[in-house]
């Protein structure tokens, strides 16, 4: 799976994909742009997948919620 969770009161989606990618695998990120959107009215949840690029220092790891983590080309 991708880095996920809720976006926090008063951030941007955009912040909210940046804070949850530093939170379950340590990594910085930038150039952050949307690349897919879907709603599921449903359940009442919408998903934003966002494409970014990998900041310097240019490092990832697991974190506490992450088990393994792996980049991977589109």
């Amino acid at each position: 799976t991708l880095p996920a969770g809720y976006v926090e009161l008063g951030e941007s989606v955009a912040m909210g994909a940046a804070r949850e990618t530093m939170e379950e695998v340590n990594a910085s990120i930038e150039d952050i742009k949307p690349y897919f959107h879907l709603d599921i009215p449903q359940i009442g949840q919408a998903y934003v997948i966002f494409h970014a690029q990998l900041a310097p220092p240019y490092t990832f790891s697991s974190g506490p919620e992450t088990q393994e983590t792996a980049l991977f080309a589109l």
